[in-house]
């Protein structure tokens, strides 16, 4: 009898847990929908839209921070990106990874202060 009622009660919890889930779900869900934001990620918008020109995109200035522990984009690549887009100022942060807003914050802040400071 016991072990009848312990897998019964372990059953429920199982309901339980898999009901809680899903209402989690849902409610992502509902939130998420009150963020989207229309953008032009559809190459058909894509086609309609100006090409970036030297006048118009090549006017605002470009930094980039190299992150030396970013496993999601390498060194090797993200040193690709700064020779084949062209910034106007690379700063490297030591130790920082992929999320240099959370492992090393003064730093980030203070670096994007200087860059902002140089081209306002």
């Amino acid at each position: 009898m016991l072990g009848s009622l312990q897998s019964f009660d372990s059953s429920i919890k199982k309901k339980k847990k898999k009901q809680i889930n899903k209402d989690w779900i849902l409610q992502d869900f509902e939130l998420a929908k009150t963020l989207i934001r229309p953008s032009s990620l559809f190459m058909e918008d894509l086609t309609k839209q100006k090409n970036f020109s030297k006048e118009e995109y090549g006017s605002v200035p470009r930094a980039f921070i190299v992150c030396t522990e970013d496993l999601a984009i390498p060194l090797e690549y993200q040193l690709f990106m700064i020779q084949n887009v062209g910034f106007n100022e690379v700063v490297e942060i030591k130790g920082t990874d992929h999320m240099a807003m959370l492992c090393k914050p003064q730093e980030l802040f203070d670096t994007l202060q200087q860059i902002a400071t140089k081209y306002a």
